[in-house]
């Protein structure tokens, strides 16, 4: 016959590494430790914390059976880890379990094997009642020793904006049990329990960030306990419309960088976009992220045609704004004198792509494209300020890209011209 005897101390727990969980107790298999992101917009996950808050120091319970004993709490609030230590046989995949009051032989919710030391963690119910802490055998299923556990309610508020602006991320002030994996999400209006979208862990603390969707309408912030995903608090916000323009060139060059000013939300990785004109909803082509700032360039597309500007939401990928583009393949002119005095300075007034590098120099004829007399960057200005060699002679002024020369005219140095 099992012996209850009370005995009130107080135990600080201690954080213990366990192989645990809500499935069949395993033959041989051992839990690893796991970890994963503190915010995103899968499933929440209940892989183990990479962190944990202090344990704090609660009533416990000794209880003795012929067999084994129980040193539990007499009660925890509702989704907790609770210590327990115990003494028992530990044959070969013994486990610890809480389950309800009077659960049949066998049953098992949340479970650690004691192969995992004393004391161990487990991770009581979600729902508020009576229950108990069992050391169950393995090979015959049965109770060894039992202790009576009460789960408590829980509690949460939140504090989050009225309003907010599509894909907006904004700051949630909460309170609430913290269990492990709880999070904060925002949901539709009335989804169903269990919803989310983006969500934030709790254990990233108050306030947090959370991210709100891009399609305008009513929503809910809740805060969502993670084993049952109930809801413990929840408040409603509105997200808003918002709009965005662009101000860019309407011709451009193959490869060529695109300058492109532009207001909008700037949510995270929104993104200005060259996509072919008429491309699905979420095409990226080449694309800047909003973060760099206005203006920023995106790079241009590798082949001539019709294109479209896009600012993108970074979440549902939908278009806020967008414009055309025409790419035309890669040329040069330039319009400078035919002669000019040795050492003399001339002006050179060209079109060209402009790309990062690209120059315009007096070189010899028949030079290779990256020799020359002087130059003079094309992101110095237009037209170019260049000073003729002070040899006489027949040279060439040239545009060069990429060690290419794109367009050239004569130039003949001369002393007549002095």
């Amino acid at each position: 016959m099992t012996k209850l005897r009370c005995v009130v101390l107080l135990c600080a727990a201690v954080l213990v590494f366990s192989a645990c969980g809500g499935g069949e107790p395993a033959e041989e298999a051992e839990a690893g430790a796991g970890s994963e992101a503190t915010s995103g917009e899968g499933t929440p996950s209940d892989a183990p914390s990479d962190s944990a808050d202090a344990p704090a120091q609660v009533e416990s319970v000794t209880t003795e059976g012929e067999e084994a004993t129980l040193e539990t709490p007499a009660e925890a609030p509702a989704g907790s880890a609770i210590q327990v230590a115990w003494t028992g046989p530990d044959e070969k995949n013994d486990y610890i379990t809480v389950v309800e009051k009077g659960a049949a032989q066998g049953t098992h919710q949340d479970y650690t094997y004691t192969r995992n030391g004393t004391p161990l963690e487990l991770t009581v119910s979600e729902s508020p009642g009576e229950y108990e802490v069992r050391y169950v055998s393995n090979a015959t299923k049965e109770t060894l020793v039992s202790a009576p556990l009460t789960v408590t309610e829980v509690e949460a508020t939140l504090e989050a904006p009225e309003q907010v602006g599509a894909g907006a991320t904004f700051a949630v002030t909460w309170t609430g049990p913290d269990n492990h994996n709880d999070y904060i999400t925002v949901v539709p209006a009335a989804a169903d329990e269990g919803a989310h979208e983006d969500y934030t862990y709790t254990r990233r603390g108050s306030p947090l960030e959370i991210r709100a969707a891009e399609t305008p309408g009513d929503y809910e912030v809740r805060y969502v306990m993670s084993q049952s995903k109930r809801t413990l608090a929840s408040v409603p916000i509105e997200v808003t419309a918002v709009e965005a323009s662009l101000t860019a060139p309407e011709e451009s060059m193959v490869e060529v960088p695109v300058e492109v000013t532009w207001t909008g939300p700037d949510n995270h990785n929104d993104y200005i976009a060259i996509v072919e004109s008429g491309s699905p909803e979420g095409t990226s082509g080449k694309y800047t992220y909003t973060r760099q700032g206005s203006p920023l360039t995106v790079r241009g597309p590798e082949t001539p045609g019709q294109y479209e500007i896009r600012y993108v939401l970074s979440q549902s990928k939908q278009t806020l704004a967008k414009r055309p583009l025409l790419v035309k393949p890669i040329s040069a002119s330039l319009d400078a004198p035919e002669k000019a005095a040795p050492s003399s300075t001339i002006e050179v007034t060209w079109t060209g792509p402009n790309d990062q590098g690209d120059f315009i120099a007096i070189a010899k004829k028949d030079e290779p494209a990256n020799s020359y007399e002087s130059r003079a960057l094309s992101s110095a200005g237009n037209p170019a300020t260049l000073f003729a060699p002070s040899a006489p002679g027949q040279y060439e002024v040239r545009y060069v890209r990429k060690r290419e020369v794109l367009a050239s005219r004569s130039l003949e140095v001369s002393a007549e011209q002095q």
